[in-house]
């Protein structure tokens, strides 16, 4: 037999969220005998660095200028700035990154994100002669002459909804290097034996309370705001009710996450709590009453969704990017308008006074997250993909 295959995966998320932790999902799953992982992030803190127990992990700064707050500081005119980020981030990166693929002898380069912010990746596919994939895990931000020209380096783009593959359609990708791979979870942790009281005693949830809870990075465009929004006006109406927050600001939005809680001491919401990051999402899913997904912009293929789903809660979500893809309105699941806090605090009012409801459709959701997001599913075609470029 013919030794393994390296994937080299490249992660530049702008913190620990959906994208990072569905790459170490793949790296775990990785068919050893076909293919070996090697990861490289230029973030190093204990999540990044927990790469390391499913694969080789190398931590490589794809940084030490930024543009952006050069251009917020100084009228510098944005061709200068867009030379220094070349030529000062770039281009070293790019450096680093070829030593490290010449040096693991890598044979296929898997981005994990999409082409405009991982140039340097295609151009080491180019160098070194290999196949270059890229995993587009988001709405696409710019249709440019540069941003065509990048895809079109690019020999397989995998996405993670139809949605966002109708729009690489639409930058000229030819039909059959676009397809589209639904992510994957363990749905076996949504199965393992838990202390669901001791899990909801942790999260502060007293008993007799109904405990609502919003999953994810602390970022404006994840909807907390809205989320807040609808517990004032569910404080009076269901006071049996509690609003939780689960998760933590990634650096670059570490000031929201401080106005947030900000917010709730000023307005005295004593119904929200925050809860800081978990660790034991699947158990915190189970032991949540109903969980929401409020972003106000198109969420790719929110894994807060999977998770609930699985988890086998009521899950209410923005009728906005991957969710109407996901969720069956009214039998797994309530799409609601974008940015409604209103219209939130009723849906969630909604469930609140219904637990034949609650059952219904968290029974209902669970079923369909068996059928449909398997990790096992999922890694069996990523690397069809892999076979068919490396023959």
């Amino acid at each position: 037999m013919s030794s393994p295959k390296k994937i080299l995966y490249l992660e530049n998320a702008i913190g620990w969220g959906g994208a990072a932790i569905c790459l170490k999902l793949m790296a775990q799953h990785l068919d050893r005998a076909k293919y070996l992982p090697v990861v490289t992030t230029p973030h190093r803190d204990a999540n990044y660095q927990s790469y390391g127990e499913v694969s080789s992990w190398h931590y490589i700064p794809d940084r030490v200028f930024d543009k952006a707050a050069l251009l917020q500081r100084y009228p510098v005119p944005a061709k200068l700035a867009s030379l220094l980020n070349y030529a000062l981030n770039v281009l070293p990166y790019t450096v680093r990154l070829l030593a490290l693929a010449k040096r693991e002898r890598v044979d296929l380069i898997h981005l994990n994100n999409e082409p405009i912010n991982n140039m340097a990746g295609i151009l080491v596919a180019r160098l070194c002669g290999i196949p270059c994939v890229s995993h587009v895990r988001g709405w696409i931000m710019w249709n440019s002459p540069m941003s065509r020209r990048l895809y079109g380096l690019v020999d397989q783009v995998i996405t993670v909804a139809d949605w966002i593959k109708t729009s690489v359609l639409a930058l000229g990708m030819p039909q059959e290097r676009v397809q589209t791979i639904n992510d994957g979870r363990i749905l076996s942790q949504f199965l393992a034996p838990f202390d669901r009281q001791q899990t909801r005693g942790e999260l502060g949830i007293q008993q007799g309370e109904l405990a609502v809870g919003i999953v994810g990075l602390l970022i404006p465009w994840k909807g907390h705001q809205v989320f807040l929004d609808a517990a004032e006006m569910l404080r009076e109406s269901h006071p049996e009710c509690v609003m939780l927050v689960i998760g933590d600001a990634p650096n670059s939005c570490s000031a929201y996450g401080k106005e947030l809680v900000e917010q709730v001491r000023q307005r005295k919401l004593a119904n929200v709590r925050f809860t800081g990051r978990r660790s034991d999402i699947p158990d915190v899913m189970r032991s949540l009453d109903v969980v929401v997904h409020a972003s106000v912009e198109p969420d790719p293929y929110p894994n807060v969704v999977i998770e609930g789903m699985a988890a086998g809660s009521p899950v209410i979500a923005s009728r906005l990017g991957g969710p109407p893809e996901m969720i069956e309105h009214e039998k797994t699941g309530l799409l609601v308008q974008h940015g409604d806090p209103r219209v939130l605090a009723e849906v969630i009012g909604r469930l609140l006074d219904s637990a034949e409801l609650r059952a219904t459709l968290g029974g209902a959701a669970k079923k369909r997250a068996f059928e449909v997001w398997s990790i096992e599913e999922h890694m069996r075609q990523i690397e069809q993909v892999y076979d068919r470029l490396l023959g």
